[in-house]
């Protein structure tokens, strides 16, 4: 059985990170990127489940305000950075350019 299809999607950091890894592929920097991008996409996932459990409207309207910021974390700009999301598609296109699509 697959995620729900309200959760952001990691099977290809789960089936590829590892491998960059192993092929020394990404510096250290850029490994960060991914790592804090895919951590952020993760936390965004249990807000979303937490929102999808929720018992009654006042619960799921305070899940779904968690989950807001989560996912505007993700993707918004951070001191020093530009955002998760954008860092990390930073550092996959050095390796994958011409592969990946927005």
């Amino acid at each position: 059985m697959g995620a729900p299809l309200y959760r952001l999607s990691t099977a290809a950091y789960a089936r590829s990170f590892a491998t960059l890894l192993s092929d020394a592929a990404v510096s250290e920097s850029e490994a960060y990127a991914i790592i804090a991008c895919f951590t952020e996409v993760e936390t965004v996932n249990r807000g979303l489940d937490r929102t999808s459990e929720a018992p009654d409207q006042e619960h799921f309207q305070a899940e779904a305000q968690r989950a807001m910021i989560k996912a505007k974390r993700l993707t918004m700009p951070t001191p020093g950075s530009s955002n998760f999301y954008s860092d990390a598609r930073a550092a996959l296109d050095k390796h994958y350019v011409g592969r990946l699509t927005t």
